[in-house]
């Protein structure tokens, strides 16, 4: 796949819309491209500023109308018959208006870990939040692989600690984010396994984490926990895992069930 090919499919990658065959490629080709990465980037950004800052709100057709003219997006006597908060989700507005944003990314930020609940020091629940985040795409990775080894050079280069990225083969791709909380660096890896499936790994210092008790761990983990067992929580439609393995805190979480979700992310010091 090539820069023109990637850049007529950056809108559909964004809206996670792109066959798995494509998707493979249209990645593999970002890991090689940093103008296409960097385009694609942005325009993630600037989606993700749309759905957040931007309410669906109808207005007149002539006031549309008007502003549309104004912009000079398209032809004033062009009808616009559909809600507002649409002319700034196409893809010319959203270009358009990168730039803007992206400034105001940096002034009020859109990141969700920098809007913690109450309930974040609790591992398990965080795990939960940050896999639906990243699954929805309100939580942006810092770099997104086709090859496991890549995102283990990410973590290598980033981390304070060592992180282990499970070696997944059968994946369409792997994103990367590295975050803090409260001084605690964090971790946080997601495969997409296929269309529906994804599974996400969430990794901080075990010390930190339980001796100096900067999370919350559940009271009836701690003995599997101290002898080196998995702990497994089941819910109506996700397993949770919670285990220590070397000197990290591991937490995963996906719609697979127990032993796929082992069988993927055993990590062998």
């Amino acid at each position: 796949m090539d820069c023109n090919e990637v850049k007529l499919r950056i809108s559909e990658a964004v809206d996670r819309r792109l066959e798995r065959a494509v998707e493979r490629g249209f990645f593999a080709h970002l890991e090689q491209c940093k103008n296409c990465q960097g385009e694609y980037d942005m325009e993630c950004v600037t989606k993700e500023l749309v759905n957040r800052l931007l309410p669906h709100v109808k207005v007149p057709e002539a006031l549309a109308n008007r502003v549309v003219a104004t912009l000079g997006l398209v032809p004033s006597s062009r009808l616009f018959r559909f809600g507002f908060r649409n002319v700034f989700a196409s893809k010319v507005v959203r270009y358009s208006l990168a730039a803007g944003f992206a400034l105001l990314l940096v002034l009020v930020g859109v990141n969700v870990l920098d809007d913690r609940p109450s309930f974040y020091g609790d591992v398990l629940a965080n795990t939960q939040r940050n896999y639906d985040a990243m699954r929805q795409g309100h939580l942006k990775p810092q770099m997104v692989a086709y090859e496991p080894d890549r995102v283990q050079q990410y973590f290598d280069e980033q981390a304070s600690f060592h992180v282990s990225v499970p070696l997944i083969d059968e994946c369409a791709y792997i994103s990367g984010l590295i975050s803090k909380y409260d001084g605690l660096q964090e971790a946080h890896i997601m495969y997409k396994m296929d269309e529906e499936t994804f599974l996400y790994c969430y990794q901080v210092d075990a010390d930190k984490a339980i001796k100096d008790q900067m999370l919350i761990i559940p009271e009836e983990a701690m003995p599997m926990l101290r002898e080196n067992k998995w702990y497994v929580k089941k819910l109506e439609d996700r397993t949770l895992l919670l285990w220590i393995s070397g000197k990290n805190l591991f937490a995963a979480v996906s719609s697979m069930d127990e032993g796929e979700m082992v069988k993927f992310l055993a990590v062998h010091e």
